[in-house]
């Protein structure tokens, strides 16, 4: 990603940042941030690589 901070409900997004393909973490940000979303693994056991799937619906007015 490009270092953004998570945002807050009903904060506008620029449509610039949207399209930039470097933005890898915007979904996520933007779900934690909206439904209060948090992502825990155990300190033993969690792989040193994982993957996880997010589904986020964004509205552009």
């Amino acid at each position: 990603g490009l270092g953004l901070r998570p945002v807050a409900p009903g904060q506008v997004i620029s449509q610039g940042v949207l399209a930039d393909g470097r933005v890898t973490r915007l979904a996520a940000a933007y779900a934690s941030a909206v439904s209060d979303f948090e992502l825990r693994l155990p300190a033993e056991n969690t792989p040193a690589q994982w993957q996880a799937g997010l589904s986020v619906t964004v509205t552009v007015q």
